[in-house]
């Protein structure tokens, strides 16, 4: 790949200019740009059976998107620029990886990557292409029994190894170390920033555990008195090691959604959705949260296929709008405390096509 020439300082200005302004311009309609960046399932296929994941309790059909089908889909999308490899999959046991890779290599497409981080060895950090600009390793605890018992078939010493050859054989690679909050885990947060800091990487990013299913429910930490503390220790103790450090709070917080405008999520078999986080569970579902259930509709957000349309005219389809001004009413609704949040997901009737974007545990920070 030819490297690109540096940006002209006019340039970057005009298109500062433009994320700041034009862009959430173009977010207040049910019309969007064409995505410069998208979250792309390459796999289904995984080497770990970890308890917590939504694939032990309905696999998904097993499916590898092609080199093939993967430059189909980057054909479609010229604006393109990153491409987020995330899925129901470890993107290193998929077969296809590197072919997929070369393919974003030869499109000038930014690749990050989201690994277990078993199959990280030296043979395959070696072939990674100059478009890897990021991975983000999932380790929730810095113990190794611990680790071990959340991610049954993984070896803590083999992890540390793989992340160690990954920062001397591509120390351009930026590392991210991502964990899951749960009940067990919450209080080793500052310590796995610790543990992030010596192994070189740049940032640590902490998720709520999905829930889906009762035992995901009561492994929340969404309203327990004792989880605020940790969280906020972890962030201080990214802030005197200098590492970027994401967590969210234990307690409902509202936030922006811009997915249906910039995001769109791609699955293996090329199903396009409205909502990367409908894509939780591969199969029929039942959220719980506060113990209650709540099943999901997933298929309400299934708006396409770009291995058989044209992206083009499934991103700015009738149902895609409709989407869009969905999340728009659910972001004028108020109220954060657990009660809101409770009531609102008792009273919720989501037979109406996307009616869960007003209960939406990302939306209302209680989730990813």
């Amino acid at each position: 790949m030819v490297p690109r020439r540096p940006m002209p300082r006019w340039k970057r200005k005009l298109l500062r200019w433009f994320r700041n302004r034009v862009r959430p311009l173009s977010e207040r309609t049910p019309y969007a740009l064409l995505p410069r960046t998208i979250n792309l399932e390459i796999t289904r296929t995984c080497n770990l059976l970890c308890p917590m994941c939504a694939r032990q309790r309905d696999l998904p059909p097993k499916r590898d998107l092609t080199a093939e089908e993967a430059s189909h889909i980057l054909g479609q999308l010229p604006t393109l620029r990153l491409i987020n490899i995330v899925g129901f999959g470890e993107p290193l046991a998929s077969p296809n990886l590197f072919g997929i890779l070369d393919a974003a290599e030869a499109s000038d497409t930014k690749v990050t990557m989201t690994t277990n981080g078993t199959l990280l060895d030296e043979s395959h950090v070696a072939r990674l292409p100059r478009c890897v600009s990021h991975m983000y390793v999932s380790v929730d605890s810095p113990s190794p029994e611990k680790y071990e018992q959340i991610r049954p078939g993984a070896r803590f010493h083999e992890v540390q190894a793989n992340i160690g050859a990954l920062r001397r054989l591509r120390p351009d690679i930026r590392l991210g170390i991502q964990g899951v909050i749960t009940r067990e885990t919450v209080q080793d947060a500052a310590a796995l920033v610790r543990f992030a800091a010596g192994v070189g990487a740049q940032g640590v990013s902490f998720l709520h555990i999905d829930p889906v299913g009762e035992e995901n429910c009561r492994q929340h930490v969404l309203g327990e008195p004792g989880a605020e503390r940790p969280l906020q220790e972890a962030r201080e103790a990214g802030a005197q090691l200098g590492l970027d450090v994401t967590a969210p709070d234990a307690a409902p917080r509202l936030r922006p959604c811009r997915a249906p405008w910039r995001e769109p999520h791609i699955s293996a078999d090329g199903t396009l959705r409205a909502c990367c986080f409908m894509n939780r569970s591969p199969g029929r579902a039942t959220e719980w949260l506060l113990g209650d259930p709540l099943p999901l509709p997933q298929e309400q957000y299934v708006v396409g296929n770009v291995l058989r349309d044209s992206f083009r005219a499934i991103w700015n389809s009738a149902p895609l709008r409709r989407a869009r001004r969905s999340v728009r009413r659910a972001e004028r609704e108020r109220g954060v405390s657990l009660q809101d949040l409770r009531r609102r997901r008792t009273d919720a009737n989501l037979a109406p096509r996307f009616a869960y974007c007003a209960v939406c545990l990302w939306r209302w920070g209680c989730a990813c």
